[in-house]
């Protein structure tokens, strides 16, 4: 947290910010849920002009050789066919994501941390594909990896080193006609 940022959490298309107000407008592995019009009608609304807007998601992740084909097969066999269609917009890293804005180069970037077993395995359960499937079969996804895992893991309070490619689709909101 940062004193000169306030943080919201509120509808994408309806928030309670008052127009012409913002300079930056940013979202977190969100945009591909949302209703884009809608949300693109607020950024317009709220920005001052020449805000930035800029939302970002993460790629697949990359962790020990031995587990990345694990996670692989999880993510591309385990979970085919529960995938929801708007994932595609994070498969091509936000690329073909509809974008009304002047586009601005982003960095590269990558997200790392340390988990043990049962953080990465929370992490796996928390993707959309893997709630689709609880909710369709009644189990948890991970349960057709976790002894595969297990077994490339180790002791599984090891933590190990995970990182995931963040991408960034940037632009600058124009100011408004007046």
């Amino acid at each position: 947290m940062h004193e000169r940022v306030e943080y919201r959490h509120e509808p994408s298309d309806r928030v309670s910010l008052e127009a012409g107000s913002v300079d930056l407008v940013t979202a977190g592995a969100a945009a591909h849920w949302f209703d884009l019009d809608g949300f693109y009608g607020e950024v317009r609304r709220v920005a001052k002009g020449g805000a930035v807007v800029a939302l970002f998601s993460y790629g697949q992740l990359d962790i020990a050789a031995a587990l990345g084909p694990v996670v692989r097969r999880f993510h591309e066999e385990v979970l085919r066919g529960f995938w929801p269609e708007r994932i595609q917009y994070v498969h091509d890293r936000y690329a073909t994501l509809p974008f009304p804005f002047e586009e601005l180069a982003a960095p590269e970037l990558e997200m790392s941390a340390e988990w043990d077993l049962s953080e990465l395995l929370a992490f796996l359960e928390t993707w959309s594909a893997s709630q689709r499937y609880f909710e369709e079969r009644g189990s948890r996804a991970t349960g057709e990896i976790a002894g595969e895992l297990a077994a490339g893991w180790g002791d599984p309070a090891r933590r190990r080193a995970v990182r995931y490619p963040l991408f960034i689709r940037a632009g600058r909101v124009r100011a408004a006609a007046g």
